[in-house]
């Protein structure tokens, strides 16, 4: 007998790595050439709304049992941290190869980062990611194996955000290893991460 959830959190986390399996698979056709980018970036689009619902459901439930009114809740909401836009970075070209969003963020601030995490790439090494104050937002550094991303949010971003934009990235990566690979990046890529920007960027109209 499978063992099922017994409360609205494990259901929820449950069915987030469901869904979480599906952008893998995702990734690797798009990689295949199985689906084209725009069946991607639709059917990427669709689930991770529902990770996202179900994200959203999970972290109310387990507020509520601890007391938080809800005012509170409404609080965390109005506070939690927005994606406002992104580059993404490749090593080996040392450029980058896409934007969303306004991002107007000064190369050189960015420069000392994104060359430490290029040097880790190079030693087949993935550090964990990292958030630095930028004016009155957050920076977020994700590094992958030959990108990094770097994520503007409107709010120090949480930890579940952080690991949203991880998955992201490495779906990015697997999406389009086969030009990332290469010295130059030409051509259109399969963007996981135009969603969150845009549907931010939607909020804030």
């Amino acid at each position: 007998m499978t063992n099922r959830p017994t409360n609205p959190t494990a259901a929820a986390e449950a069915l987030i790595a469901q869904l979480r399996k599906k952008l893998r698979d995702l990734a690797n056709e798009f990689a295949n050439g199985d689906i084209n980018r725009e069946q991607f970036h639709t059917l990427y689009e669709r689930y991770q709304s529902q990770i996202n619902l179900a994200a959203l459901a999970a972290d109310e439930y387990a507020a509520r049992p601890s007391g938080s009114p809800d005012e509170t809740i409404a609080i965390r909401r109005n506070l939690v941290g927005k994606a406002l836009a992104m580059a993404v970075y490749h090593y080996r070209s040392e450029r980058f190869i896409e934007t969303l969003g306004d991002f107007d963020v000064p190369y050189a601030q960015l420069r000392p980062t994104l060359k430490q995490l290029a040097e880790y790439a190079a030693e087949g090494e993935l550090p964990e990611p990292q958030t630095h104050p930028y004016k009155e937002h957050y920076l977020l550094f994700v590094a992958g194996r030959y990108t990094a991303s770097i994520m503007l949010f409107s709010h120090e971003p949480v930890v579940r955000q952080i690991t949203t934009v991880q998955n992201m990235h490495a779906d990015f990566e697997v999406a389009n290893a086969a030009v990332l690979n290469r010295p130059r990046v030409v051509g259109e890529l399969a963007v996981p991460f135009f969603s969150l920007v845009m549907r931010s960027l939607g909020k804030h109209k």
